[in-house]
């Protein structure tokens, strides 16, 4: 038994698989986006030489225990990012650099020399700001995966336009690498797509939703959306209930869709005072950070924190008959990835560009500290 105390950056771990033996280390290293900024702390790697016929190697970035395997024993490496941290892949060392994007990873038969690389980074949630109180949070670093039940449930398969291809599948709204992922797809000839909701006992007032998304692959009739409805309309029915889109992107558009749904702009029609629209550029392929700032007098939206559109509350005299501001009720959050069709807004579907995949890497609601 011994002790080793390294600084590393970018959190990274060396597990060595010898025959008869495992030996723990850590060292400096890159994974390969300059972008990411560098983690710097020391850990402790604690090494025990015990249990013969195999078992697992936990790996975590304040440190790691490991096991003797025997020589054509099996061994599961287990990547356990600590608080501050996600796992990102097990990398093999060699010039075939395999890379493994699961927390767990199993390896049958120990018979030589190989060098696996547990990967972390940062998290990247930023802190809410002064003045803020987190009210509910999800990074997605849960062992497994399935979503966090208390937090999610999956979207119902019904007859709108956006839900009618919804799997009501895990399948399809899954956990993995500390990301919640969304696939829109064909599966043997039927299309089925992935989305997940707050319960309505989760529907919150007034705030400021942050959400850490990426298009990782799109495909015409794709259409994937942050979006919010209300758990206790004032008017029911919509879209007198009203509607508020975050985010909606569409086929594979270099742009995305900041929209405001109510009685005043979808029956009336009154989309321009104020606007109640806008379209926005985004960094493709990367995660953006899609937010609003809610509060009884308006509506701001945002993309990596530059503002976007903001929707004022005009308090109407006559608002009972406008309707133009449904927005001081408890809304609820959605995230789903919906598949067009004939009719629909993002249009027909190519089935050669499927499947589509969109990543939710955090979710942050916060309000007005009292």
């Amino acid at each position: 038994h011994f002790n080793l105390n390294i600084t590393m950056k970018k959190s990274i771990i060396h597990i060595f698989a010898l025959t008869g033996i495992l030996i723990s280390s850590a060292c400096g290293g890159s994974n390969g986006d300059e972008d990411e900024p560098i983690a710097e702390k020391t850990f402790t790697v604690s090494v025990t030489n015990a249990n013969p016929e195999g078992g697992e190697v936990y790996v975590d970035t304040p440190g790691a225990i490991s096991k003797t395997v025997a020589e054509g024993k099996r061994v599961t490496l287990v990547a356990k990012p600590n608080e501050g941290f996600r796992f990102v892949s097990w990398e093999q060392d060699g010039s075939s650099n395999i890379k493994i994007p699961t927390q767990y990873y199993t390896i049958e038969g120990v018979y030589s020399d190989a060098s696996y690389t547990a990967y972390f980074e940062p998290d990247k949630a930023p802190d809410p700001g002064e003045g803020y109180t987190v009210i509910f949070e999800d990074q997605f670093n849960q062992d497994g995966r399935i979503p966090d039940k208390t937090k999610w449930e999956l979207c119902k398969r019904e007859s709108s336009a956006w839900n009618k291809h919804m799997s009501e599948s895990y399948d399809q709204s899954y956990v993995e690498n500390g990301r919640l992922v969304l696939m829109a797809e064909k599966v043997n000839g039927e299309y089925k797509a992935g989305g997940v909701r707050m319960p309505d006992n989760l529907g919150f007032k007034y705030g400021k939703v942050e959400v850490s998304a990426r298009f990782s692959k799109t495909a015409r009739g794709a259409w994937p959306a942050i979006w919010m409805m209300p758990s206790q309309p004032t008017w029911p029915g919509w879209p007198q209930c009203g509607e508020i889109d975050i985010m909606e992107h569409l086929n594979n558009d270099v742009y995305i869709w900041s929209v405001i749904h109510s009685h005043y702009t979808d029956v009336i029609g009154n989309t321009y005072s104020p606007v109640n629209q806008k379209t926005s550029g985004f960094k493709a392929g990367e995660f953006n950070t899609y937010a609003i700032e809610w509060s009884t007098d308006a509506i701001t939206f945002f993309i990596n924190g530059e503002q976007t559109l903001k929707y004022h509350n005009i308090h109407h005299n006559n608002e009972a008959e406008m309707k133009q501001w449904p927005f001081d009720a408890p809304f609820y959050l959605i995230l789903n990835h919906a598949l067009g069709g004939p009719g629909t807004w993002p249009g027909n579907i190519d089935d050669n560009q499927l499947p589509a995949k969109f990543e939710i890497d955090w979710v942050r609601i916060s309000q007005p500290t009292k």
